[in-house]
């Protein structure tokens, strides 16, 4: 299941991760030292509209804006896009694993001797297929199952992958 909003913090159902965003934190901010949007917006010299998509988290916030809001609310930047870049975080992670949770990533996966590698300490413990399929791609190196069929039948290079796969081979 995706990542969900929930009065903008993001949950994920999946991974168990919660991050408040960045529109969340500039609206504690606001109320905090009693600043409206309309303010804000011509503190920065910006639209109501972008304040409010900002807020919401239709736009992101770049390092332009929370440079502008350091100097409006003399809140750092770095707390500004560490919120983004952890929101953002949570959002990708979550999306991606969505990607892998699918029939043919799951068959794909469970080709490979899953609890041996887990006894082997060389992955984490799991029952949830799509995960499984996460933590092979992660030890392998790789993006997607994809990459690691290409990178199996590559002839040239690879060969910290190679000698991975046949560790797992002999585990089989």
């Amino acid at each position: 299941m995706p990542a969900r909003k929930h009065y903008m913090t993001v949950f994920s159902d999946r991974t168990g991760e919660r991050v408040i965003s960045p529109g969340e934190i500039l609206t504690k901010e606001l109320r905090r030292q009693r600043i409206t949007q309309k303010e804000l917006s011509k503190l920065l010299g910006r639209s109501e509209k972008f304040i409010s998509q900002l807020i919401t988290g239709k736009v992101r916030l770049t390092y332009d804006v929370a440079y502008d809001l350091e100097r409006a609310l003399k809140v750092p930047t770095s707390k500004w896009n560490a919120a983004e870049a952890a929101f953002q975080d949570v959002l990708t992670r979550t999306a991606r694993l969505a990607i892998l949770d699918n029939a043919d990533t799951r068959l794909w996966a469970e080709s490979f001797p899953y609890d041996r590698m887990v006894m082997q300490g060389l992955v984490p413990g799991t029952e949830d297929s799509t995960e499984r399929a996460a933590n092979i791609l992660a030890f392998f190196g790789v993006a997607n199952p994809q990459a690691y069929e290409d990178c199996r039948k590559s002839e040239k290079g690879l060969t910290q992958f190679k000698k991975l796969n046949e560790s797992i081979d002999a585990l089989r």
